[in-house]
C-alpha cells in the first residue's frame, strides 16, 4: 500500500502548501491593493498638479497673446506712420528737385536762347561784312576787268566787248576753264 501512503503524504503536503499559498496570495492581494491605492493617489495628485500648471500656462499664454497683440498693433501703427513719413519725405524731395530742375532748365533755355541770338547777330554782322567785302571785291574786279580789257584791246589780245558792254574773254582763258571742267561764265 505504498500508493495509499504516497497519496496520503501528497494530500497532506497539498493541504499544508494550500494554507501557505492562500496566505501568500492574501498578502499579495493586500499589497497590490495598497500599491493601486498609492498609484491612484499619485495619479490624482499629478492630475491636479498638471491641471494647475495648465491653468497657469493658459493664463500666461493669454497674457502673452494680449501683450503680443498690443505690441503688434503698436508696431503696425508705428510702421504705418513711419512709412507715410518716408513717402511724404520722398514726395517733398521729389517736388524740390523738380522745382530746382525746372528753374535750372528755364535758366539754361534762356541762356541758350541768349547765346543763340548773340551768335545769330554775330553771324549776321559777319555775313554783312563778308557781303560788303565781296561786293567791293566784285566792283574792283569789274573795274579792273574793264580797264584791263580796254588795255588788252589796244594791244590786240582780246576780241573786244560784248553787246552789253562787258569785256569778252579771250579764247585762251575759256579753254583753260574748259580743261579744268568749269566752263561757262567767269
Amino acid at each position: 500500500m505504498r500508493i495509499a501512503e504516497g497519496m496520503k503524504e501528497i494530500a497532506e503536503q497539498i493541504i499544508t502548501s494550500y494554507e501557505g499559498r492562500a496566505k501568500a496570495l492574501q498578502e499579495l492581494e493586500a499589497e497590490t491593493r495598497q500599491t493601486l491605492k498609492k498609484f491612484a493617489a499619485d495619479h490624482k495628485r499629478m492630475a491636479e498638479e498638471l491641471s494647475q500648471q495648465l491653468q497657469g500656462f493658459h493664463k500666461s499664454h493669454q497674457q502673452m497673446s494680449t501683450g503680443q497683440g498690443k505690441a503688434l498693433a503698436t508696431f503696425r501703427n508705428h510702421l504705418g506712420k513711419s512709412t507715410q513719413e518716408l513717402l511724404d519725405d520722398f514726395q517733398n524731395q521729389r517736388s524740390e528737385m523738380a522745382t530746382k530742375l525746372r528753374e535750372r532748365l528755364t535758366k539754361d533755355v534762356k541762356d541758350i536762347n541768349t547765346y543763340v541770338q548773340a551768335k545769330i547777330k554775330e553771324y549776321d554782322r559777319d555775313l554783312k561784312a563778308a557781303h560788303d567785302i565781296w561786293g567791293k571785291m566784285t566792283g574792283v574786279l569789274a573795274k579792273a576787268r574793264q580797264e584791263g580789257c580796254e588795255a588788252e584791246n589796244d594791244a590786240g589780245e582780246t576780241e573786244g566787248t560784248s553787246e552789253e558792254g562787258k569785256p569778252k574773254r579771250t579764247v585762251r582763258r575759256a579753254s583753260k576753264r574748259a580743261k579744268r571742267g568749269k566752263g561757262g561764265k567767269g
